[in-house]
């Protein structure tokens, strides 16, 4: 009976020592995973690119030729080109209004000279900024105002972080 408790007490050890290498193995893999996110993502994954908008640009280019000396003249242009993850970088101006932002995307302004309206436009006509249901955005540095003429920002189911920006001006249809 001591010979078997003795095998017995073997076999128990070695079952424990494998979980605890299991534990380490597992341990070792959601700290790398841990560690990448915190550093950047994995090399595998290709990074979203970042878009630049320019009030001095005439124009906007094609997709795969923009850039920060070749910026889109319009958000609305380098919305057609971004993807989810994409940081939108928009210097200071005064931009048009009346786009939807149908990706999961940081809009990043150069602070209070970076101004997103449309006085222009008939009254209520646009909604300066439409984010569309499910996405995750953030709008960062910059004025939405829609200049007691118009709806600012209409979000739907998602999530939508205004961080150190202004939203003024609007007017709602109800």
């Amino acid at each position: 009976m001591s010979h078997h408790r003795l095998i017995s007490g073997k076999v128990r050890q070695a079952r424990l020592t494998l979980r605890r290498k299991r534990c380490g193995a597992v341990a070792a893999v959601m700290f790398s995973l841990i560690a990448g996110a915190l550093v950047g993502t994995a090399p595998a994954l290709a990074a979203a690119p970042t878009l630049y908008v320019s009030s001095t640009a005439a124009s906007d280019p094609a997709c795969a030729s923009a850039s920060p000396t070749n910026p889109f003249a319009t958000i609305a242009g380098a919305l057609t080109c971004a993807s989810n993850g994409s940081t939108i970088n928009v210097g200071a101006g005064t931009f048009a209004g009346g786009f939807t932002i149908a990706r999961n995307v940081v809009l990043q302004g150069g602070g209070a000279g970076t101004v997103i309206a449309d006085p222009s436009a008939p009254v209520q006509s646009v909604t300066e900024v439409t984010i569309a249901g499910g996405r995750l955005v953030t709008l960062k540095n910059l004025t939405v105002d829609g200049g007691g003429r118009q709806r600012d920002v209409i979000a739907g189911s998602g999530s939508l972080t205004v961080v150190n920006s202004t939203i003024t001006g609007g007017v709602s249809a109800n």
